[in-house]
């Protein structure tokens, strides 16, 4: 017996808007995150450069969960039984892709300390050939300016290395109102706030992809249960 099919329709669509808003997040998450990656180019570590390809995966699953949305659509419009099941297999991919992504970013924060420590040792090379290079300088002036931060643990950094402040520490304001954070630990943060919340949204939402599957078989089987009736009766 199949309960109504009108409810269960509506289920359907019901997730499948669920998923179009997750596919916009995650790939509004994952160009917002592209453009400040490229600008902290230079110091993200060696050991850490896969971080790069976090904002594009989230991308991916974005596009992939916001075009599916519109098929699990059409599929329920047309009771067409065959657009409904490639719909639910694909729901399944999508689910261990998010899975996937969550796990991925939380493994680029298992171990802060490490992270931390070869934060430092990119950012103070970077920062040490400031007004030396024209690429290390634009990339200090970038990450001061956009994580309002300065030096890399402190404004005295600038001091101790016998330099003024940068510019980029105050913009238009005064010297001495310059960033208190270093730059060290504004860019740990910003990684670590990243990965956390690509996280938090792909495994929170991987359960819908589940929902979404077991709703469209049941549809597939109250859809063939009407069809048949019809032909017995």
């Amino acid at each position: 017996m199949c309960c109504s099919e009108g409810l269960v329709r509506a289920c359907v669509f019901v997730v499948n808007f669920a998923l179009g808003l997750i596919g916009i997040v995650l790939l509004s998450l994952g160009a917002f995150y592209t453009i400040q990656l490229n600008q902290y180019e230079l110091g993200i570590p060696e050991d850490y450069e896969t971080l790069k390809f976090l904002p594009i995966y989230s991308m991916i699953v974005g596009a992939v969960a916001f075009l599916i949305s519109f098929w699990g659509c059409w599929g329920t419009l047309k009771s067409n039984t065959s657009l409904l099941t490639s719909y639910a297999a694909i729901l399944v991919v999508l689910f261990i892709l998010q899975v996937g992504l969550g796990l991925f970013a939380l493994l680029h924060i298992k171990n802060e300390d490490d992270l931390h420590q070869q934060l430092e040792q990119r950012l103070d090379i970077a920062f040490s050939k400031y007004n030396q290079t024209a690429e290390d300088t634009a990339a200090v002036i970038s990450i001061q300016t956009n994580l309002e931060c300065c030096g890399t643990t402190s404004p005295k950094w600038w001091s101790s290395v016998g330099l003024e402040v940068s510019p980029s520490c105050y913009g238009k304001s005064q010297q001495a109102d310059a960033f208190g954070q270093g730059c060290i630990q504004a860019l740990l943060a910003f990684i670590v706030r990243f990965a956390k919340l690509t996280a938090i949204i792909a495994l929170s939402v991987s359960a819908i992809d589940v929902i979404g599957a077991v709703v469209a078989l049941y549809l597939i089987k109250c859809i063939k249960a009407r069809q048949i009736r019809k032909v017995y009766y």
